[in-house]
């Protein structure tokens, strides 16, 4: 309800990349592929574009069919947590107080207003995550979750090692039994083939327009160009010496590659400047950086319209200070769960499984640059460990209610 009340009375105008994704969705709607400026294109990845594109043939370009398409994802999300978050804790508090907490969250209900690529992706993840999670002995269920996962890169092509995390970590569970280790090989053998499946004829389609293999999109190396140069800063930042390199190739593929060279060059001459720039881009990651959905939707807003953006610019302030609440109760949340179940491996590999993949996003950032939106699919993992911490402290005082605990993660 939030969700679509939002959509319907904010309706702020398309912002920044959202207008290239608007157009290059409308592109494929009329069946013309991914085109920019009538040039077959993979400069960013394909997977939003396609999602939004697939709406318009039904619906004819239209922004607020893609809101919508944004509000049914959102919502998917928020279920999904509740579910992971009941099963992976045991505990139908947890999964109900993660439910309330993500669907009040101001955050996360702008973000429905915005015609980008942040709700797909987060509903991805939390989806293939969740297949592994809930497969056991179902070999189609690791299937469907390589999948989901490769249309997961389609939409952020540097997500690909994710299953990779769920893979160590049953690996480490089980390292003394030898036939639960195969067979967890042969699972993620299985992901990772069925993931190649969904990707292979989007890398065949690269070759065919650029005549080099291209995993997904081409601008990976304008990306680490941004983070990686001698004027860089750590968030999302172009200079003259830095567009003069990537202009010097002669398409896409060139100047991706090009682009690449350079900030590989920069990192091995200056690794020490390419370190210090780590902190950065966590400040730009993490930071008061809890309103950027909200901040976005008001300036998409009809100038005329002063008392709603005054409004949008009260909630910013109050989003920030919810966002600093669960960034710093998560860490805690992190450190109270592992050591309330130092003994048991079974319930810390949940904790383990969640931490890893905030992790792993907030390392692929350092890598690359730091910005606001990029956490934003780290809230819905970050929710369940806050409920989680809730449910420690006050579950337990609630007569005849059970004590919280984690199931095992990775038991059949």
């Amino acid at each position: 309800m939030v969700r679509v009340l939002w959509v319907l009375l904010i309706d702020a105008r398309p912002m920044y990349e959202c207008v290239w994704y608007l157009d290059r969705a409308a592109e494929i709607a009329r069946g013309n592929g991914y085109l920019d400026g009538g040039v077959p294109t993979a400069y960013w990845p394909v997977g939003y574009p396609a999602f939004l594109g697939m709406i318009f043939r039904l619906t004819g370009p239209s922004v607020l069919a893609g809101k919508l398409a944004n509000v049914a994802l959102s919502v998917g999300v928020v279920w999904f947590v509740y579910l992971f978050a009941r099963s992976l804790y045991r505990s139908e508090w947890v999964g109900r107080l993660t439910l309330l907490f993500l669907s009040l969250y101001p955050n996360q209900i702008a973000y429905c207003d915005q015609l980008s690529s942040e709700i797909l992706f987060g509903f991805l993840l939390l989806s293939g995550v969740g297949l592994l999670y809930w497969s056991g002995e179902r070999w189609w269920g690791y299937v469907l979750s390589g999948g989901v996962f490769g249309l997961l890169c389609l939409v952020k092509s540097q997500t690909v090692g994710i299953p990779l995390i769920w893979l160590a970590l049953a690996v480490a569970r089980d390292w003394h039994r030898p036939g639960a280790v195969r067979r967890r090989v042969l699972e993620g053998t299985v992901v990772v083939l069925a993931m190649a499946a969904v990707l292979g004829p989007w890398m065949v389609r690269n070759y065919r327009v650029f005549g080099h293999w291209v995993f997904v999109s081409t601008n990976g190396g304008v990306n680490l160009l941004i983070g990686n140069h001698p004027d860089a800063t750590g968030t999302y930042v172009l200079t003259d010496r830095m567009v003069s390199v990537y202009r010097a190739g002669r398409d896409e593929y060139e100047r991706d590659r090009l682009a690449r060279g350079a900030a590989l060059d920069f990192i091995r001459q200056s690794p020490a400047k390419v370190l210090g720039l780590w902190p950065n881009k966590l400040n730009n990651l993490y930071r008061w950086t809890g309103s950027d959905g909200i901040r976005t939707c008001r300036q998409g807003l009809n100038p005329t319209r002063t008392g709603l953006a005054n409004f949008l610019c009260r909630l910013e302030s109050v989003s920030e200070v919810l966002y600093r609440s669960v960034l710093g109760l998560f860490v805690i949340a992190v450190v109270a769960l592992l050591f309330h179940h130092r003994l048991d491996r079974d319930r810390q590999a949940g904790t383990l499984l969640v931490v890893g993949i905030v992790l792993y996003m907030t390392g692929i950032y350092l890598i690359f640059f730091g910005s606001a939106r990029f956490h934003f699919p780290t809230i819905p993992w970050m929710m369940m460990h806050v409920s989680a911490l809730a449910a420690l402290v006050l579950e337990p005082r609630r007569t005849g209610a059970p004590e919280i605990g984690l199931q095992p993660v990775f038991a059949h």
